[in-house]
């Protein structure tokens, strides 16, 4: 084992590396995503923590150029953060708690699945999309 992290006070519910492989990022059920950085021959170190979900956080994913992470929370809400920190954007168009959350591949759309049954494509810009419903939740079918 390389090492071990420890930095939230809940379970982590993801964990994922950013496009470029410099840096670590979890979300927990204590509300928060924390972000490391590092390589395999340094060792990763605590740097950021996300701070402003109401609930706890199941979903997250850096954009794939690296410049942005998108936060999905049983809060009802996906926020847009910088990698430096800075909160850019909340959506806020759920009204179920939301499980994840993913980029398209240029970075210019943002699809988030609640728990309401529906997927929602927003831009960064926070401008919603679409809404796409579904008849009946497909576990238990």
């Amino acid at each position: 084992m390389l090492q071990t992290l420890k930095a939230h006070t809940r379970p982590v519910t993801s964990v994922r590396f950013s496009p470029d492989g410099n840096m670590l990022a979890s979300s927990s059920q204590d509300r928060t995503v924390k972000l490391g950085k590092g390589s395999e021959e340094k060792q990763f170190r605590l740097e950021k923590t996300l701070l402003g979900h109401g609930d706890e956080v199941w979903g997250w994913i850096f954009s794939p150029d690296g410049e942005m992470i998108a936060s999905a929370s049983h809060d009802w809400k996906v926020k847009l953060w910088n990698t430096r920190d800075k909160l850019l954007k909340t959506l806020d168009d759920s009204t179920a708690g939301l499980g994840s959350v993913s980029w398209s591949a240029d970075s210019k759309m943002l699809a988030g699945d609640s728990m309401d049954g529906k997927v929602r494509l927003w831009r960064p810009d926070g401008t919603l999309l679409q809404t796409l419903g579904h008849i009946k939740p497909m576990c238990g079918v």
